[in-house]
């Protein structure tokens, strides 16, 4: 689930919390950059728990329906995304440390879309003629999206 910034900004702080920031991209027919999020929604969800009832506040619902990913992976996939953009003009990314980072999320879940895709990118646009992974020259802090 993809959920661009705009929309997170209009959650409360305690719902935002649960977001995870997943890449910082510039969509077509705009130059500013935006961060995606997701939300990791669980595999499984309580049987008895109704969140079409009227009476479930937003509150409820994400106490319930808590992210799919534990403390311990949303850590580390903070700390490589940080890595990975380095900071709003991408100076201080190391992709590198972010590749590292991300294998070690891949360690604790194989099959994370946005830790797969991520590695992808770096490997893509990061690897040098001698074959040393390092960021990409020229690299500002974002990317353009050329998938929906």
């Amino acid at each position: 689930l993809l959920i661009s910034e705009d929309v997170v900004r209009l959650l409360p702080p305690n719902l935002r919390e649960l977001c995870r920031m997943v890449d910082r991209v510039t969509v077509k027919g705009s130059a500013r950059p935006t961060c995606l999020y997701t939300y990791d929604v669980p595999a499984e969800v309580d049987a008895e728990f109704k969140p079409s009832d009227e009476s479930v506040t937003a509150d409820d619902f994400f106490a319930r329906v808590r992210p799919a990913r534990s403390e311990e992976f949303r850590a580390m996939f903070f700390s490589a995304v940080a890595n990975y953009l380095g900071g709003e003009d991408g100076t201080r990314a190391d992709w590198s440390q972010a590749e590292c980072e991300l294998g070690a999320c891949l360690g604790m879940c194989a099959t994370d879309g946005p830790s797969l895709a991520l590695v992808a990118f770096i490997r893509k646009r990061g690897r040098g003629r001698d074959g040393a992974l390092r960021t990409a020259p020229g690299w500002k802090g974002y990317r353009p999206l050329e998938d929906k």
